[in-house]
């Protein structure tokens, strides 16, 4: 019997998107997702107010781009050392002596206080053209012309669609809603699902040769992946489109909560807290703690493939 039984509920629909069948989870701010909310909690976050902010680039009333606030800042994630993400889309221009370039994302750089301040710059047609590009999006794998799954978005394609949906408007926050609404979020929750099962599959794969050969220092490093990889894919099952894998915890921390998700919560980190030095000087011990993760990942990804 699985120690990860089924909830006999569905799980809540997800908060904030554009579409009436649901929304994004890890949005603490869902109730309150305004310019004029924004405006009002910028200050206490960072010491200065959304105009002080733009005025940083030049941006202003007068601009016909739309700019939010993105990033784990905005999503309740960020710390007193966290960046500051601002995603201005339109035909404002950098406005800052230093300008860096990803793909179609030019990223113009400061200083506020000791956090990087960044402000990302998108046209709007480079924006929709990555509404068209996720509508397009096929899972089917195999052919001589098909790219890896993983690699049909960028990092900075997917970094960009997840930040439109979980931004803070700051200024012009109509022209934010119209954009949001061309994006398919579950889609690209399930995009991110397929790439985290794809990655189970390989860390698996690895980790059974190292159970056979007794591998035991990369393998205690390899079970950790897999629990990581687990709890990622969960999220992304569940409606998170958030790729930064360094916030995983966080976010299912975030999503609507029923006892399954605390039972997998809890068991994951058992798991990944158990190892002592002790595990690397007997390989009965570390194949006896690889055999329960793979038992973690397994009942998990069973879950997920019901629903």
């Amino acid at each position: 019997m699985s120690d990860l039984a089924f909830d006999t509920e569905p799980h809540a629909p997800l908060r904030n998107d554009p579409r009436p069948s649901g929304g994004a989870p890890g949005d603490t701010f869902a109730d309150a997702r305004s310019a004029e909310a924004t405006a009002a909690w910028l200050p206490a976050l960072l010491g200065l107010s959304a105009a002080e902010l733009l005025a940083r680039e030049g941006l202003d009333a007068r601009s016909d781009a739309c700019a939010y606030l993105a990033g784990s800042l905005a999503e309740g994630m960020g710390n007193s050392g966290s960046d500051v993400d601002v995603y201005v889309v339109g035909s404002a221009q950098p406005n800052n002596a230093t300008v860096h370039v990803y793909g179609q994302a030019r990223v113009s750089v400061h200083r506020l206080d000791t956090r990087r301040l960044a402000f990302e710059y998108w046209s709007d047609g480079s924006v929709l053209e990555l509404a068209q590009k996720l509508e397009r999006l096929g899972f089917a794998q195999g052919g001589p012309s098909n790219l890896p799954l993983e690699r049909r978005l960028s990092d900075e394609e997917a970094f960009f669609i997840h930040r439109l949906r979980t931004g803070r408007p700051l200024l012009n926050p109509e022209r934010w809603a119209a954009f949001r609404c061309h994006f398919d979020f579950a889609k690209l929750a399930d995009y991110l699902l397929r790439c985290r099962l794809n990655e189970i599959d390989h860390w698996h794969e690895d980790m059974v040769g190292m159970l056979d050969d007794g591998h035991i220092d990369a393998g205690l490093l390899v079970a950790r992946e897999l629990l990581n990889v687990t709890c990622e894919a969960y999220g992304h099952h569940l409606g998170s489109t958030n790729p930064r894998r360094k916030w995983r915890a966080q976010v299912l921390a975030q999503l609507p909560q029923s006892a399954e998700l605390e039972r997998m919560r809890e068991r994951y980190w058992a798991l990944w807290l158990e190892p002592r030095l002790d595990y690397r000087a007997n390989v009965d011990t570390f194949r006896a703690y690889a055999h329960r993760c793979i038992d973690f990942c397994n009942q998990v990804t069973e879950l997920m493939s019901t629903r």
